[in-house]
């Protein structure tokens, strides 16, 4: 997957952000943690499943709320790999490699259509 300005944007607020954590946790004398995890809980520790089920849920109650997107455009962490898989380029062996999934996976998660000759 290419890193296109947006994404590189993301990307360099979230380092951004966890930087703001560390440096606020080093400065009260706490223990920060040695960790290449890129979101942290408001204790600098790596958010677990539940951390990033919560801030996934209050991101999209505010992305309806700013009117980003409409409330049955709801999306869930399987949607972005579904579309990160289908709009990745290549063939279905590359786009499988770099998912890191089985074939009967990329059959769930692909939803390209395929192009045919008439």
């Amino acid at each position: 997957m290419k890193w296109t300005p947006r994404l590189r944007g993301a990307g360099i607020g979230a380092i951004a952000c966890r930087e703001g954590v560390l440096a606020r946790k080093a400065r009260q004398g706490k223990v920060v943690p040695d960790s290449a995890a890129l979101f942290l809980n408001r204790d600098g520790q790596p958010l677990d499943k539940d951390g990033l089920d919560t801030l996934r849920q209050r991101f999209i109650k505010e992305a309806i709320k700013e009117k980003v997107i409409r409330p049955e455009d709801r999306f869930s962490p399987h949607d972005l790999k579904r579309k990160g898989i289908t709009d990745t380029q290549g063939t279905g062996a590359e786009k499988k490699d770099a998912a890191g999934l089985s074939e009967t996976m990329m059959k769930t998660y692909d939803k390209s259509v395929p192009t045919v000759k008439p």
